[in-house]
């Protein structure tokens, strides 16, 4: 039973991609470290999460590559499922000990080309918890991204500035399982969804301060996203004493559709004038998801950077707060970059759980 608990687990972590990361600080260690606060300031292929009006600014040809994963827990939870060779034998065995180990991961590809980007972002959240004196338990999995082609065209305002816009054209596939474990029977049930959606967003550059140059931006994210899928359910009963599967059932069926939040992002940006510092707001509006039951919220992002020994090392720090009711987000984030933004890390501060704290590095190339 150890291949079949490890293939689901393995299914959760690769398969599922859907476009809502996990983690409220975004992807991308340059923006992550300033809040996630990036609509008007992205110019590469981070623009596919931020706002594909940035494309338009990028580089000729660029590669990004970033990653992301929780400071504890992640490695613990991982060698926890590899030793299990079944969640209820697993949970037999450690009856006396109290488990509570969770961890998140995130990753980012992206190649920008002519104005034009493509890029991959997977990201996955998975958690198992058992109290002490007792046999039972429960995972949870959860995982998305979406693969994204980006395009973009810029236009210019004489005397006042430009104006930049773009559209995201994205597949999305969305994933969530979770495992009860009650005495030697466990359930398990997974959602696998995918479908097609878009973005628009647009960026708008005002010079008519000298030396103060001010932006601001506008994205809807998720239009037309509507996901289809289905529902497996596996139910299993296990032998106490050797762990060998007695009895195993499967079923699945059609999942309802699922319609993706829209969601609204308004950002402004402006860089102080003799220091040189860039201050950004984002202001992210998330609608009612009516499939999970969650009314709507907003996130608020703001982020800090401040170039140092001529632009060769850049310190960011940042905060995230909102969230819907009965889930505050509250993150602080720092980080810098070197090299300008050829190699960024960055540092999120969970103060509402510490075991979802997380380190972002990425790094670029481009011409």
């Amino acid at each position: 039973m150890k291949k079949a608990c490890l293939s689901f687990l393995l299914i959760m972590f690769f398969v599922t991609t859907s476009f809502a990361i996990t983690h409220s600080a975004g992807v991308g260690a340059r923006f992550a470290a300033m809040g996630g606060a990036g609509a008007t300031l992205v110019e590469d292929t981070y623009s596919s999460y931020y706002n594909p009006a940035g494309i338009v600014r990028s580089q000729a040809i660029a590669l990004k590559i970033g990653a992301g994963a929780a400071q504890e827990g992640m490695d613990k939870l991982i060698n926890t499922l590899s030793t299990a060779n079944d969640p209820s034998k697993f949970l037999l065995d450690n009856y006396a000990n109290s488990i509570d180990v969770n961890g998140n991961a995130n990753l980012f590809v992206g190649l920008s080309l002519a104005k034009m980007g493509i890029s991959i972002m997977p990201f996955t959240s998975l958690s198992l918890s058992k109290a002490a004196n007792t046999v039972n338990g429960s995972a949870n999995a959860e995982a998305g991204g979406a693969a994204a082609l980006t395009l973009g065209r810029g236009f210019s305002l004489p005397y006042i500035g430009s104006i930049n816009t773009g559209v995201n054209i994205k597949y999305i596939a969305l994933g969530n399982g979770s495992s009860v474990v009650s005495g030697t029977t466990s359930n398990t049930n997974a959602v696998l969804y995918s479908g097609m959606g878009f973005d628009l967003g647009a960026i708008g550059k005002l010079d008519a301060i000298p030396n103060m140059p001010l932006s601001v931006g506008v994205v809807v994210k998720n239009i037309g996203a509507t996901l289809k899928g289905d529902t497996t359910t596996i139910t299993k009963t296990v032998d106490p004493l050797t762990g060998n599967v007695q009895s195993e059932t499967t079923t699945t069926t059609s999942a309802p559709e699922y319609p993706l939040p829209t969601t609204f992002v308004v950002g402004a940006s402006g860089k102080l004038p003799v220091v040189g510092a860039t201050i950004a707001l984002d202001v992210e509006n998330i609608g009612q998801d009516n499939t999970f039951s969650t009314p709507a919220y907003s996130i608020t992002h703001i982020g800090f950077e401040y170039p140092t020994l001529g632009g060769l090392i850049k310190l960011r720090f940042g905060k995230v707060s909102g969230g819907p009711s009965g889930s505050t987000i509250d993150l602080t984030t720092y980080g810098a970059g070197f090299l300008g933004n050829t190699i960024n890390l960055a540092s999120i501060i969970d103060n509402a759980n510490t075991k979802n704290n997380q380190i972002m590095f990425d790094i670029g190339i481009g011409l």
